[in-house]
């Protein structure tokens, strides 16, 4: 396969992202729109410890915010008190750069956790 296969091949396999349009977020496999949401939320788990996090769900606040509660019943139904806690949602209007490189970039969206964090930590000071 020549660079340009390999190319063509990546932008294939790598076609979910998000655009705004109309102030909107649309979900995009390549050309064609799986959903339209006003805000986005993104459902993930947080090590405090190890100040890792890994992306589980996006899209749709209700649908995020359903997968989040069930989740957590589950490990709380299980004894699994600190994995409920390490579940995480971030909603609402976000960067659309920022967005597209939560879903498309394993474990960033730890570091974006973080440096938000940091950063309401310190305008709260």
């Amino acid at each position: 396969m020549n660079l340009i296969g390999l190319l063509r091949y990546e932008k294939e396999i790598m076609s979910y992202h998000y655009e705004i349009k109309n102030g909107e977020y649309y979900l995009m496999d390549g050309d064609n729109i799986l959903h339209v949401s006003e805000e986005i939320a993104i459902g993930f788990t947080y090590d405090p410890v190890e100040k890792t996090g890994v992306m589980h769900k996006h899209g749709r606040p209700e649908f995020v915010e359903k997968w989040a509660d069930e989740t957590r019943k589950v490990y709380h139904d299980a004894g699994y008190h600190d994995m409920a806690n390490e579940i995480m949602i971030i909603k609402g209007k976000l960067n659309i750069h920022e967005l597209n490189k939560i879903i498309s970039i394993t474990g960033y969206i730890g570091k974006y956790y973080q440096r938000m964090h940091r950063r309401f930590k310190t305008l709260g000071k």
